[in-house]
């Protein structure tokens, strides 16, 4: 959303018709808010319900230390964040790994059915751009393993 908000929308099957960019009108009539380990979500949302209204959008991440991001994790929830100078500790992204910079330490987690959850963390220092999300404790997901630069 255009003022920094976020919700996670569950489709109620695969909705592999949207792809990263697009911006999309998704009517939740009949769907299901809730919050599943502390993340607000819209769930059961019919896959006819999301219309794309234009492709090929870019976002821009909010630039936040991960003090800032615990500081403002539950109204930055499902948002874009960039973190400069980060570290990811571990040695794969599959399950949850650890990203710190000079303000302190958030965990980041990958599913292990995410394409790239086997390749190798990236080492040094990184800028890494994820969606701030929540499993009971607040973490970040990268997207893409181009959100690792």
């Amino acid at each position: 959303n255009s003022n920094g908000s976020g919700i996670i929308v569950r489709f109620s099957a695969d909705n592999s018709t949207l792809a990263m960019g697009d911006s999309v009108n998704i009517d939740i009539s009949g769907a299901t808010i809730s919050e599943f380990n502390g993340l607000l979500q819209v769930s059961g949302v019919a896959n006819a319900n999301a219309t794309v209204l234009s492709s090929g959008n870019t976002m821009t991440p909010r630039v936040a230390t991960t003090a800032d991001i615990l500081a403002n994790a539950e109204a930055w929830e499902s948002t874009l964040v960039q973190i400069n100078s980060a570290t990811i500790g571990g040695t794969t992204y599959s399950g949850t790994t650890t990203v710190t910079d000079g303000t302190g330490s958030i965990d980041m987690y990958t599913r292990t059915a995410a394409t790239f959850a086997g390749s190798n963390v990236a080492s040094g220092t990184v800028s890494i751009t994820a969606i701030v999300s929540q499993f009971t404790s607040y973490q970040i997901n990268i997207r893409t393993l181009a959100d690792v630069q």
